[in-house]
């Protein structure tokens, strides 16, 4: 974890450091071990913990079987651009450190064309992921947008509770899964009650 300014009180940046190659090709897809590379290699995946951008989930139809529309909006905020691009030249410096040169034989396997910041971008967006931690699609509140109330109980609706990520109103400074246990606990206890 590290901070994209020190002045922060909490870092936005973690780096997950993966045991395998990672082609500079975009071909590896980070979800299918198949697509990694077959030779020795060490990754490191630049995660942005706190964005800024927003996206928007939607109904595609009135048929509940359409998957809904998903538009994440990813980098649509400056910031979130300026910490990538920030977060993207701290791995290029870890990974090329003199302390894992036995790792790597000196060898970074990144696009050669990616030494500006424009370029070094346009491998952001080509190489972008969500990591599955989406977070804030069912608002908890009193307000027009809000999806539940305060125990978790969708508007409207009879015996139906949202108990997942979608109602942290952001994301934590990391993986969802301690949260959203923690949501989880707190809904059972409610339910419990009686609440």
């Amino acid at each position: 974890f590290l901070k994209s300014d020190p002045l922060l009180n909490r870092p936005d940046i973690q780096f997950h450091f993966v045991p395998l190659g990672i082609a500079s090709d975009y071909s590896t897809d980070i979800y299918d071990i198949n697509t990694f590379s077959k030779k020795d290699g060490l990754g490191i995946l630049t995660i942005l913990i706190r964005p800024e951008s927003r996206g928007t989930v939607s109904l595609k139809s009135a048929n509940p079987k359409d998957a809904p529309v998903i538009n994440h909006q990813a980098l649509s905020a400056e910031k979130d651009r300026t910490t990538l691009l920030y977060a993207l030249k701290k791995a290029m410096e870890v990974i090329t450190a003199p302390a894992l040169t036995e790792y790597t034989n000196g060898t970074v396997d990144f696009p050669t064309d990616a030494q500006t910041d424009e370029a070094l971008m346009t491998h952001i967006r080509k190489s972008l992921e969500t990591l599955y931690h989406p977070v804030g699609t069912c608002k908890m509140g009193t307000d027009a947008m809000a999806v539940t109330d305060a125990q978790l109980r969708v508007h409207k609706v009879k015996r139906l509770r949202v108990v997942d990520a979608s109602v942290m109103p952001t994301i934590v400074s990391g993986n969802t899964n301690a949260a959203v246990i923690m949501i989880a606990e707190k809904a059972a206890d409610m339910i419990i009650a009686g609440e």
